[in-house]
């Protein structure tokens, strides 16, 4: 009989380069606009926005490595999100995995980071429950998975490897 393998167990994420590489691309242009912009000034103004600059683009190359190194796993009894900055690792609880239609017009599911399509980060959904998103393309449809402390709204690139991978993690 054959032994499992003990994991960990790659989940692909959805994601939309395009839309992340505009995300990130368009803090990069207001933070180079805050430099060229203290090219032409003088003194403390032009001190300023060299630095107010250089923090935009050092925070949209952080978000930028962010996002793109962005990785979700399951291990037993986990699932664990790994970057380049590090991991959070988030304790599986029983519960049914449910399926959440998000339609732009409404929103039923608030995130910290939102735009072009694109949350992470904490949220609430309904306005009570506290949630982490991570959904990196403009899905319509986020797996809700139940985990200490809340629940975990993803957007997996194939629902069955994330129902097989959480078989697989289940104690």
């Amino acid at each position: 009989m054959a032994v499992p393998d003990a994991g960990p167990w790659p989940i692909p994420l959805r994601r939309s380069v395009p839309r992340l590489a505009a995300i990130v691309g368009l803090r990069a242009v207001i933070g180079l606009a805050a430099v060229f912009t203290a090219l032409t000034a003088f003194g403390v103004v032009a001190a300023v926005l060299y630095l107010a600059g250089g923090v935009v683009l050092a925070y949209a190359l952080g978000l930028g490595a962010y996002l793109f190194t962005l990785r979700l796993e399951a291990i037993p009894g986990h699932l664990r999100l790994r970057s380049l900055f590090g991991s959070r690792t988030y304790r599986l609880r029983k519960g049914e995995v449910r399926r959440l239609w998000v339609r732009f017009s409404r929103r039923p599911l608030e995130a910290r980071v939102a735009g072009l399509g694109v949350r992470f980060g904490e949220g609430q959904l309904g306005g009570e429950m506290l949630v982490d998103v991570i959904s990196l393309d403009e899905s319509t449809t986020l797996l809700i998975i139940p985990v200490d402390g809340g629940r975990l709204a993803i957007a997996p690139a194939s629902e069955a490897t994330l129902m097989d991978a959480l078989k697989l993690a289940a104690v």
